[in-house]
């Protein structure tokens, strides 16, 4: 499960590269922690930018619901 979440998570960030959108908001994190940020670079960058996804995923109990 988690490597199906993470590969679909993977292909979901390819596309918004490839639409050059941000809706994850990667931009503003990288400017709250970058001096100096320029958002006119980080526009040309984004494309390329490598974003790696991994989840952490527990599971808390399983069994059968009513």
């Amino acid at each position: 499960m988690k490597n199906e979440l993470e590969h679909k998570a993977r292909e979901l960030t390819r596309k918004f590269q490839e639409l050059n959108i941000d809706p994850l908001g990667v931009g503003e994190h990288v400017r709250s922690q970058t001096r100096g940020f320029n958002s006119k670079k980080w526009l040309d960058q984004y494309q390329d930018t490598d974003i790696q996804v991994v989840y952490n995923l527990k599971i808390s109990e399983s069994g059968i619901s009513q």
